[in-house]
């Protein structure tokens, strides 16, 4: 269930939220250590109106809430709340000691949610610690954690394989408890919060919409399939929406999370305790998690980058789908689409399933290219564009590094087919040759450095191919100018999908399905 977090100054308020979100919630928690004057507000008019089951919070300063009177006012407003009858639980802190409170819950068949919040971690003992918190039968526990590591996010995920025989509340807060917000029906978590407030409530919320349609919350149960991708930072990321679009079109009962991560071998366990099919891998990790597979495909050994997992029986295997994904809209732009391309741009041979490299005959030959830029995303780049027959030309302000993405790549297709060169003057004096397509695979025009130029002292002629691999925002400053002087333009997001279509192919067996 997905409980609607209310935390407005007035119930008016709240119940415009309530309105807002009403499709895509079970329940509503009041925040009453919100409200302006939650003595004078009309609850019986709030209950009619919310038709919710709901639960009382007056929470604590030290447990993350907004009630800075003493603990007797507390005690009063719970038991004046109380008697307006319309609430089906109350959270009462672990060390609260308010037997009135318990009392007149039980006796008027209020449940009683018995919680502590950690802020500074999780707590070694999380399992027993959440079965030491129920005073009496129906009690139900609740803990929320702030997981600081894959390790911590590892702890929870085996609290709730511990405690499969009872109901609970586990939640975990911050970036890198995100996950378990999201996989609570999945995990075994009675409920879970959602709020358009976000941090301001309680870090790492999300709104009710994005849980239930991204993240297809009320579709997800005990047997759902878990994919995701790991980076830092990660919750930006578009992936999510991509694959659990796919999802929902073709019924799968499996959802795409994003994680945080620290280190990509300390995410190894959660992906095994999740069993999950396959693992989608972006900035830092792509040569982190290399050493973690047990095989790897030619693109991921040439370019040093794996951004895709796929674990197996042999252990995990590892891909490039970014060679791919960067190749399928220049195969649209200069009209040579390979035989088995279907109309999400998936190939069907056997290279879409993670064999082989680029074809070595070629449908760039002749063309020239220059390509800003010599990390992860660049080596993808040059590769895909050295593999189809470009001459290609790396800039990059440490030459040295521009160099020897160079020289791997060249030995690695056995010619001489890059060159390279600092991003100065010289540079950009070469770039004049190799301008038939330009590529940018920096981070800038990348939020939050939208307002820079990789490229700015190269004035374009309007003859030329211009591909930002950034894709937020969509038109970055570079394809701005590139369009203004009547350049052909690649918007990043057309290789973000196309990278993702080859990855659902690895992870489902099935073609990702057209729009």
């Amino acid at each position: 269930m997905i409980f609607l977090v209310l935390s407005g100054k007035t119930l008016e308020e709240d119940l415009r939220e309530i309105i807002r979100y009403r499709t895509h919630i079970d329940g509503v928690e009041v925040r009453a250590d919100f409200l302006e004057d939650p003595a004078g507000q009309d609850w019986r008019d709030f209950f009619r109106r919310a038709g919710l089951p709901a639960i009382l919070t007056l929470r604590r300063p030290r447990d993350g809430g907004h009630w800075h009177r003493p603990e007797e006012d507390r005690r009063e407003l719970f038991l004046r709340l109380l008697s307006h009858g319309g609430f089906r639980y109350v959270d009462l802190e672990e060390d609260a000691e308010l037997p009135d409170i318990e009392a007149a819950a039980r006796a008027g068949g209020v449940t009683i949610i018995r919680s502590f919040h950690d802020f500074k971690g999780v707590p070694e003992n999380l399992a027993a610690r959440i079965r030491s918190l129920a005073r009496m039968p129906g009690d139900i526990p609740k803990a929320a954690g702030m997981p600081r590591s894959c390790r911590d996010l590892s702890m929870i995920i085996e609290a709730f394989d511990s405690l499969r025989d009872i109901p609970k509340i586990l939640l975990g807060m911050g970036e890198f408890g995100f996950p378990v917000r999201v996989l609570a029906p999945r995990l075994g978590s009675y409920l879970t919060f959602a709020s358009p407030g976000g941090d301001r409530v309680a870090p790492g919320l999300i709104d009710p919409e994005t849980l239930d349609t991204v993240y297809r919350y009320h579709k997800t149960g005990p047997a759902t399939r878990i994919y995701g991708i790991i980076g830092n930072p990660i919750l930006h990321s578009r992936s999510p929406h991509i694959h659990n679009a796919a999802y929902d079109r073709l019924g799968l009962d499996a959802v795409y999370v994003p994680f945080h991560v620290d280190r990509a071998a300390d995410f190894m366990p959660v992906l095994r305790r999740l069993e999950m099919g396959g693992l989608s891998v972006t900035v830092p990790f792509k040569e982190e998690v290399i050493p973690l597979c047990a095989r790897v495909e030619e693109a991921v050994r040439v370019t040093g980058a794996c951004n895709t997992i796929v674990p197996g029986p042999g252990g995990l295997a590892g891909y490039n789908t970014d060679v791919e994904g960067f190749l399928a809209p220049l195969r649209r732009l200069y009209g040579r689409t390979e035989a088995g391309t279907t109309g999400a741009g998936v190939r069907e041979s056997g290279a879409a399933a993670g064999e082989g490299s680029p074809g070595r005959g070629g449908f760039l030959a002749g063309i020239r290219a220059c390509v800003v830029g010599a990390g992860g995303s660049a080596r993808s780049a040059v590769y895909a564009l050295a593999g189809e027959g470009a001459r290609v030309l790396v800039l990059n302000r440490t030459p040295e590094r521009a160099a020897r993405l160079a020289g791997d790549i060249s030995a690695a297709l056995g010619r001489e087919s890059v060159a390279w060169a600092g991003l100065d003057g010289e540079g950009l004096r070469k770039a004049e040759i190799f301008r038939d397509i330009v590529v940018n695979t920096t981070t800038m025009g990348m939020h939050p450095w939208e307002d820079l130029d990789p490229l700015e002292g190269l004035e374009f002629a309007g003859t030329e191919t211009v591909y930002d691999i950034v894709y937020s925002p969509r038109e970055t400053k570079l394809l701005r100018r590139a369009a203004a002087a009547g350049c052909r333009v690649v918007y990043g997001e057309e290789m973000l999908l196309s990278q993702a279509y080859r990855q659902f192919l690895l992870y489902t067996g099935r073609l990702y399905p057209n729009p």
